[in-house]
Order: structure tokens, then sequence, then C-alpha cells
């Protein structure tokens, strides 16, 4: 199937009270003097302590201010009024989707007076939005400890998500277990074709593909309820929220190591059985890396800023098992089957035979049971992050992000490494499954006024992922088995090994009770997509009293291309 477009448009979101931005934050407040009445006309500026970008705004007739559309970050706000002493709030944190409402009591006094300065933290309460957000902060994101460095995995702690966390398949507020709206930065990262992630997408044996390197992560967010402008899916919003650079030079440098020589347990699973046959019974090898760095820091000090991270995945998890596979001996006991009959042999069979098998097989016995594998699976990523940020004036600031995956993973179709069992003991035909993941951003947010601002969003989402036979090397028409004459790429054969299945015989079974047959080839059919996302979004937010009014719409286009090469 090839050429699957589908083009949708979202428009029009009328805003009512409250805010709904799903990948910044916001500071709002009312400002009152001694006795409880509003000031009109203060003075109220908000600062990033990180990057020294400030922005300002006066309050309404109804002694109300607002910053919408804010980084994240950790803020000091002050506000200055005639007749009244400064006043100087620190510690605010700016978090994803959440709107810090701020109540201000100036004390009266005079302009040169000292300014009184209050920690911010004990009277957060957001009491103007009406969104159920769940934040982990950079810090929790960066200390708990997950399997495969894998943010999907986050998605569990969140109440009301239930079942399986790794490569973001779950449900959310009881919704099917793909109906949740991923993004990085406001941007989607929804897999078209299955509508989970795209990065950190599962691959084969259920470990991502490629990974979002942790370090480069400022906030993992959830709403499980949300605005309009939200939309999409019924099961809420998870975003990823990216670090950004500041005045100061930061960052961090890490290695991961998990193996089998640090005292993994050898396995339990049929020991007895191991030891019958005179095969090993050992630890399957297990090694696991992640390593990688992140760094950022100033271009220009207060102005622009650079963020740059990478991370590398690199494993191999050894996989063990029982098959039986039709060695020489096997073939020699078929042959002299067919002689008895009067029966010649097939000279495809005999190409395949000799083709579609390793060599290595041919010297095991004719018994159920000859082949012991313990050949690994094995996988690798490499992951990197871009980010620039610029501050053209006092009211614009602009954003522009890269995110690039790209890896490989073989490993048994249907195997699990969880016990360590293969569904196929042939490396010939492990499923490969070569992956590239690419997520561009850029955002610019205008405050035009104190009153009405302004963010246009621009992303791209794209996905390509092929799978097939670790070795997909067969020309199955070389070998006198022509199952499609017709089908070419640029002019020539489609190669790799057909699904072949070997059922014995009523003889063999006779002979070999419990015999059940032997070991398929072409095993993974050839097959891919390519997924591509593109949106623009555009956001206006003005607030008059104490009631604020957001106005926007977006274009999506999406275009996925599913492919085969074998019915």
């Amino acid at each position: 199937m090839r050429g699957l477009v589908s083009r949708f448009i979202v428009l029009v979101l009328l805003g009512a009270t409250g805010y709904a931005q799903t990948f910044r934050g916001a500071i709002n407040g009312t400002v009152t003097d001694p006795s409880g009445a509003v000031v009109a006309g203060a003075g109220v500026k908000a600062t990033n302590v990180a990057t020294a970008v400030a922005i300002t705004a006066s309050t309404t007739s109804s002694g109300e201010f607002a910053f919408q559309d804010l980084p994240l970050g950790t803020y000091k706000v002050e506000v200055t009024a005639s007749g009244f002493r400064p006043a100087a709030f620190d510690n605010i944190s700016v978090t994803a989707g959440g709107a810090y409402t701020l109540p201000v009591k100036l004390s009266a006094g005079s302009a040169g007076t000292t300014v009184v300065e209050v920690s911010a933290a004990a009277l957060t309460l957001d009491t103007t939005t009406a969104t159920q957000d769940n934040i982990i902060p950079a810090e929790a994101v960066a200390d708990v400890p997950m399997n495969g460095r894998d943010f999907t995995q986050f998605a569990a702690v969140q109440p009301g998500y239930g079942g399986y966390s790794v490569g973001g398949f779950g449900s959310l507020n009881g919704t099917r277990a793909n109906q949740m709206n991923w993004q990085i930065d406001g941007v989607d990262n929804n897999d078209f074709w299955h509508n989970i992630p795209a990065v950190n997408q599962g691959g084969v044996s259920g470990i991502a593909g490629v990974v979002m390197p942790l370090d480069a992560i400022d906030e993992f967010g959830a709403q499980t309820q949300s605005a309009a402008e939200g939309g999409r899916n019924a099961g809420g919003i998870v975003n990823i929220v990216l670090k950004s650079g500041s005045n100061q030079l930061h960052g961090s440098l890490y290695y991961f190591n998990r193996n089998t020589a640090y005292g993994d347990a050898t396995p339990f699973f049929n020991p007895s059985l191991l030891a019958s046959e005179g095969l090993p019974h050992s630890k399957p090898p297990l090694r696991n890396e992640n390593y990688g760095f992140s760094v950022g820091g100033p271009v220009i000090k207060d102005k622009t800023f650079w963020f740059i991270s990478f991370e590398k995945q690199k494993y191999t998890i050894g996989l063990s098992g029982l098959n039986t596979e039709p060695s020489q001996a096997y073939q020699n006991d078929a042959l002299a089957l067919l002689a008895g009959t009067g029966i010649p042999e097939s000279t495809i069979s005999k190409q395949m035979a000799a083709n579609f098998w390793p060599s290595y097989i041919n010297g095991l016995p004719a018994q159920p049971g000859n082949y012991f594998a313990t050949n690994p699976s094995t996988g690798y990523s490499y992951n990197g992050v871009i980010k620039l940020d610029h501050n053209f004036s006092e009211k614009h600031h602009f954003s522009i992000r890269w995110f690039g995956g790209q890896g490989s993973q073989t490993a048994p179709l249907g195997g699990s490494a969880a016990l360590a069992t293969a569904s196929s003991n042939l490396s010939y035909y492990f499923e490969k499954a070569p992956i590239h993941v690419y997520n561009y951003a850029a955002t610019l947010n205008s405050a035009l006024t104190p009153r009405l601002t302004n963010q246009l969003l621009f992303g791209v989402n794209y996905f390509n992922q092929v799978f097939n036979d670790a070795n997909h090397s067969f020309d199955t028409s070389g070998y006198g088995l022509d199952l499609s004459p017709d089908a070419l790429i640029d002019g020539k054969p489609i190669l790799g090994a057909p699904n072949l299945v070997i059922v014995p015989s009523t003889a063999l079974q006779t002979t070999y009770p419990g015999f059940a047959g032997f070991e398929q080839v072409g095993i993974t059919a050839p097959e891919g997509r390519n997924d591509i996302t593109g949106m623009l979004a555009d956001i206006v937010s003005y607030t008059v009293g104490k009631h604020q009014f957001r106005f926007g719409g977006e274009f999506r286009q999406g275009h996925v291309d599913e492919f085969y090469f074998r019915k």
C-alpha cells in the first residue's frame, strides 16, 4: 500500500478565562494595597534568573497583571507603584502548561525606601487554569532510574495511566492505548501510522529505536485535562520541554553500563534439559551502554543562548534456545525415503536447502532439538539535540531546535529479551530494523502590549523505518524459485528468503516422536514506512480584567507511505 495521504485542519480556538499552554508557562496575579484595594497602573517586571531576560507590564484597572507563554525556568517579579514600597518576589517557578498565580500586597512608603523581598515558593497557587497538569521537573528526570533511559516510561507515574509504558503504548484517562497526543516543545511527536510517539518509539523487542537524551529534558508533563487548543486526542497531552542555554555555562557528562559481569544470576529455565543434552547452562550475555553529554551557555550575554546534547546507546542481549534444523543427516534420511518410493529429488528444494539455511547446521544430528543457539539481539542509536534561543527585544523571543536520531536493531521476531528466549535461533532470520527520526521546531513569542501576546509555532516530525531479515541477500529466482517474476526494484529482483515452513512427513514423526517441524526461514517480510507530519499554529492571547481570551488556528498535514514487498 503506497501513497496513503492524510490532510486535516484544526481551526478556531476561542478562549474563555484561564490559560491552556502546553509547553510554556505563565505568571499572573493581582496587586493590592494594605487595605486590600486594587492598585491600577503598577509597574510589574518579570526576569528570567538564568538568562536575565526581562518582560514588563502594568496592572489593569482591576489591579491585575499577566505574563503569558514564558520560557520555563525560575523568575523574579518586581512590582513598583507610586506611594508604595517596591516589592520583589524570588523563586517563582514557571512550568509547562501552568499559570503561577502571585498575590502581591504592597506596603505604604516611597520608592526610595527598602525593597520588600519575599520568597514566592510558599505563595504558588494556580487558580486560573482548569487544566490538570502533572509535571516531572529536570531534577527528577535526571535522577529517576529509567530502563534504557526511555522518557516515555515517565507516563506510567501519571494519575489515570494504565498499560504498558515502554514506547508510549498505554492508556490515559481510560481511553484506548494509542490516544495520547505526544509533543516535544509543543511540536507533534506522533507517529502518524500507529499514533504513538515517533521519538523513543519501541522498536524490535520493545526497546526504543532512538532515544531523546534525558539530560536534554527540562520537564516532562502530562495534561490529563486540557483546553480546546490541545485537542487531537482524548487521552490528554504528553509533552517534554527541552533545555535552553543560559548566561552561565552548564552541562553534564555521563556513562552508564549494565553488564552480566556485574552479577546477573544464571537462568534457571530448564537446567536439567540442557544438562541432559550436554549443552551449556550459563548466563546469556547482557551489555547495555549509554553515554553522552549536554552543555549550554551564552552566545551573547542576556540575548542569545545555545544548547546541545548527544547520547549513544549500544546493547547486546544474549538469547538462547533449542530448535530443530534440517541438517545433512535429516536430508539424507529424507532422500532415502524418496529413493524407496522412486521419487526423484527436487532441484529447487536442493537449492533452497543449500542456500537458505547456513552451512554450519549440516553437521548436526538427525534428532529433534539438535541446535542450541546463543545468538544475541543487538542494537545501537546515535541521538542529538541542538537548540538556539535569541531575544530580538523585550517583546520578541525566538527559539529554533533540532532533534535527530539514527540507529538499527537486530533481534529475533517475537523473541523475549526478558526471558532470554528466541522464537528463531538462526541469526540469518533475526529481524533487522534501521530507523531514522527527526523533529524540528521554530517558535516566535511576541508580547505586543501588556495585554496582547502572540505565539507562532512551526514544526516537522519525520519517521522512517524499514524491516527485513538480517540476511536478505538471497536471489530466489536464481535458485529456480520464481515467486514474483514481475516484481522488480530498479529493474532488479527483490532479494530475500521467502517464508518457508518444512512440514515433517508422517514417517519422520513416527521415527522421531514429538517432532513438530523444522525452524522456518524468511520470517520478516521486507517492508517499511515513511511518516512525515508538518504543523503551523498561531495563538493570540488578550487579557481584559480577570478574563483572558485566546484565539488561534492550526494547519497540520500528515503523509504516510507504508510499503510491502511480500504479501
